[in-house]
């Protein structure tokens, strides 16, 4: 990512985040906070869906917080295969997210849900440990 890239993907994540404090977390803490953004707006589908309401605002905001609070701190260059194999997989789940609101099918919700879970617990743990997830991500 280029310098200006970068500070574009801050600019992004502090409009995401709703706070300038976001921005001085570690970057752990940036993509749990993030993480639990997203698993709202995927909870609040679910729940609407299964309402038999339409879900697709809440399935917008959390495909925006997505491609605007992860993909862009992705570092392909220094993230190598790890860096490849989140954005595949957020690229997965944005797929299992539009097939949801084009068939109005709160499974593949879950799935999602399932998914974002397991990787906010893992990240919660490189938090705590303060530990920098670097290469991977951007600073």
């Amino acid at each position: 990512m280029k310098p200006t890239d970068h500070q574009a993907a801050r600019r992004r994540y502090a409009a995401v985040a709703g706070n300038e404090q976001a921005l001085a977390v570690n970057p752990a803490a940036r993509v749990v906070f993030v993480y639990e953004r997203i698993i709202h707006w995927v909870g609040q589908a679910i729940v609407l869906s299964e309402r038999g309401e339409p879900a697709d605002e809440a399935v917008d905001q959390a495909l925006k917080v997505m491609a605007m609070g992860l993909r862009p701190w992705l570092d392909h260059q220094q993230g190598g295969v790890l860096a490849q194999q989140l954005d595949a997989m957020y690229e997965r789940m944005e797929r299992q997210l539009l097939l949801s609101r084009l068939q109005r099918d709160p499974q593949p919700l879950r799935q999602v849900l399932g998914t974002l879970l397991t990787l906010q617990s893992a990240w919660k743990q490189l938090a705590e440990r303060d530990v920098n997830p670097a290469p991977a991500l951007q600073k």
